[in-house]
């Protein structure tokens, strides 16, 4: 079990109410003159990858959770639209006061941030995808678990 997930299901073991909020950013070595020679645009790219990472890291925490009843992801468009209108980013959030002030907000206990890297392979033949994912405690800012690894 990754250490993020771990970490989570300790803090739910301990009989704590927990709720995530997930957050993070998309970043890619393409340049956007690329992702718009390959019919896109970077923006929306990121957006679209924003969607699916968080669609599959929610999927996949709720499946190692089991359903328990003292666990709950904060709303995806809340978190967005918090973050947004508070100014922060995915880094921002961890700053004292202002991770605070998110959590209390959206009613978060930890919040999950991650960052989704896409990189040219080598042999350009497929991409090379990096996740790095953080479980931070939304009171104290103490991270409590950490993991990168490269998506196949």
């Amino acid at each position: 079990m990754p250490p993020t997930r771990q970490a989570i299901n300790d803090i739910l073991n301990s009989g704590r109410p927990v709720v995530v909020a997930i957050y993070g950013t998309v970043e890619t070595a393409y340049s956007p003159e690329h992702i718009k020679n390959m019919g896109g645009d970077i923006t929306e790219w990121r957006k679209t990858i924003k969607r699916v990472v968080e669609s599959k890291l929610e999927s996949a925490i709720l499946e190692g959770v089991g359903g328990r009843k003292n666990f709950h992801l904060a709303d995806r468009e809340n978190v967005e639209r918090t973050l947004k209108e508070m100014k922060l980013g995915a880094s921002g959030v961890l700053s004292g006061q202002n991770r605070i002030q998110a959590g209390k907000i959206l009613g978060a206990t930890h919040f999950y941030i991650y960052q989704f890297t896409r990189n040219p392979a080598e042999d350009r033949t497929e991409n090379d995808d990096h996740l790095a994912r953080r479980l931070i405690d939304a009171e104290t800012g103490a991270v409590l678990a950490s993991d990168v690894f490269k998506i196949e």
